[in-house]
């Protein structure tokens, strides 16, 4: 594949809490070495989990996911020729698992790394190696925004993603992801392991009940 979903990443105030519940419960581990930074870094072999402490101005809960591509030359070109509203930028050289960060058409912000630029280190030094196998590891990110389809044309169109969902229609117009053999709206797209899922967000979705803003929804574990 063109791109890999290679992090996710969550803030919190008990993160060093957090990383020994991903520890415990789902046998992600961690880099040996010592690390510069107070985030915990934990990984599958595969995808990094970033666990951030909040700081002023931050939310907490899922924050962004981020991916490794061939040529972010490419994505850059793509982006401007099919979705110029979207860019990415430069980051500090401090974040060489994640040089740059973009956005989708909604303002969804994903990090960005390029393969051939590999400065990543610790745990993700380790999984670019080859990383390791194990049975319980991370297989979704789930994004809710309001123009599900123009984000999920726009993952197709700039990185490859395959869609995995077929779809047919459901009682109320909605359509049914018959891929899971159940009521699933909106678009599901893959790199080959693991699941980017794009579900609509409305207000009416909420009537009734308290209003979860749109952004990171949830992660999944296989």
């Amino acid at each position: 594949m063109f791109a890999q979903i290679n992090h996710m990443a969550m803030v919190s105030s008990n993160y060093p809490l957090l990383g020994k519940f991903y520890q415990a419960i789902f046998g992600l581990k961690t880099a040996d070495e010592a690390r510069s930074d107070a985030s915990i870094r934990l990984g599958d072999g595969y995808v990094g989990l970033n666990i951030l402490p909040k700081r002023d101005g931050y939310f907490g809960g899922l924050d962004h996911f981020g991916m490794v591509v061939e040529d972010v030359g490419a994505v850059l070109e793509r982006m401007q020729r099919k979705h110029p509203g979207t860019n990415i930028v430069k980051r500090p050289s401090s974040r060489p698992f994640a040089a740059y960060s973009g956005h989708d058409p909604d303002g969804n912000v994903f990090d960005l790394a390029q393969k051939r630029d590999d400065g990543r280190s610790d745990i993700y030094a380790e999984q670019a190696k080859g990383g390791w196998k194990q049975d319980r590891y991370l297989n979704k990110f789930a994004i809710r925004t309001m123009n599900a389809d123009d984000c999920a044309e726009f993952y197709r169109d700039v990185f490859e993603l395959e869609p995995v969902n077929r779809k047919s229609a459901a009682p109320g117009g909605v359509a049914a992801d018959q891929t899971i053999g159940r009521s699933a709206p909106g678009h599901h797209l893959t790199d080959g392991r693991v699941t980017l899922s794009i579900l609509p967000w409305s207000i009416p979705l909420f009537e009734g009940m308290a209003i979860k803003r749109p952004g990171p929804d949830h992660i999944g574990f296989k």
